[in-house]
C-alpha cells in the first residue's frame, strides 16, 4: 500500500489543520478521518464468526462493488474498539475487503474498556492484562484460520489475490503466525 499515490495523500493529510477532525472536548468516538480522494462506497456490518470455541464478534468491512484482496486486523491489548473500525473503514475505502477481530471473544464481546482509555490509565491494565492471558499461539491459529476460511467465503473476496494481516503490540506476531501456519 506503500507507493507514491499512498505517500502524496500521506503528505496532503499532514499538512491538514485538523486532520483527525478532532473537535475540542470530544470523545475518541467523535473522530473521523477526511476521505480519501480516491475512496470507493463502503459498506460495513458488525457480525458474528463462528470458532472452535465460539461466536467471534468482528467488524467487517468492504467497498460495495467487485472482488478485492483481503486484510485481516488483530487488534491490539485494549481489544475491538472505534479507531480499529476507522482503520478498517480507510482500508475499505482503498478498495479492500477488511475484518478486524476481537480477541477476547471467549471472555469479552464488544468494548472492554471505556473509548479514549489508554494503558497507563489507573484500573485499565488489570481489566486488560488477565484478558490478554487467555490469548495463546493456539488460540490464535485457530482463530485465524476461521477468520480466513470466512474471508475466502465472502463475495467481496478476491480469492486469487493475496491477503494481507496486521497486529498491534500483543498481537504484532500474529500475522506471522498466521502466515506460517
Amino acid at each position: 500500500m506503500c507507493d507514491e499515490t499512498t505517500r502524496e495523500q500521506a503528505l496532503k493529510f499532514s499538512q491538514n489543520k485538523n486532520p483527525t477532525n478532532i473537535s475540542e472536548n470530544s470523545s475518541t468516538k467523535n473522530i473521523s478521518l477526511p476521505v480519501p480522494d480516491n475512496a470507493v462506497e463502503i459498506k460495513a456490518h458488525s457480525i458474528n464468526i463462528n470458532t472452535p470455541d465460539g461466536e467471534a464478534d468482528c467488524y467487517f468491512v468492504h467497498p460495495t462493488e467487485g472482488k478485492h484482496a483481503a486484510v485481516l486486523i488483530w487488534s491490539d491489548i485494549l481489544g475491538m474498539r472505534h479507531s480499529f473500525r476507522l482503520m478498517a473503514d480507510r482500508l475499505a475505502q482503498y478498495g479492500y475487503t477488511v475484518l478486524a477481530v476481537n480477541p477476547y471473544y471467549r471472555v469479552a464481546r464488544g468494548a472492554i474498556v471505556p473509548e479514549g482509555s489508554d494503558f497507563t490509565q489507573p484500573g485499565i491494565p488489570e481489566i486488560v492484562v488477565p484478558l490478554a492471558m487467555t490469548l495463546s499461539s493456539e488460540t490464535c491459529l485457530k482463530d485465524g484460520r476461521a477468520f480466513v476460511d470466512f474471508l475466502d467465503q465472502q463475495a467481496s473476496v478476491d480469492t486469487n489475490r493475496k491477503m494481507a494481516s496486521t497486529g498491534y503490540c500483543m498481537t504484532g506476531a500474529y500475522p506471522l503466525r498466521l502466515a506460517a501456519d
